[in-house]
């Protein structure tokens, strides 16, 4: 089974794994079913569609990124409770 991920744009941004992994994370403690793999799936302003596996193409598993994704939301609620970078409650 695998989450992807369906993006328009030139090219693939590195947040874009961080995002499909937070997908499959929530997918498998919602069903219960284990995911092997994330893509993303690109379609370009020219219409060619481009599919990365995460694993192929990175030798990276997707829960790698999906801790990464953890990390970063932790930085970020820091920095809003604590108002940095123009946060502001």
């Amino acid at each position: 089974l695998y989450c992807g991920d369906i993006k328009t744009s030139k090219s693939i941004s590195p947040d874009y794994w961080l995002q499909v992994a937070f997908y499959a994370a929530a997918y498998e403690e919602e069903y219960r079913e284990p995911i092997s793999d994330t893509c993303i799936v690109l379609l370009t302003k020219d219409g060619k569609i481009d599919v990365r596996y995460r694993k192929q193409d990175y030798k990276v598993d997707w829960r790698d990124d999906f801790r990464t994704f953890c990390k970063v939301r932790e930085i970020y609620s820091w920095a809003e409770e604590n108002k940095y970078f123009g946060f502001s409650k």
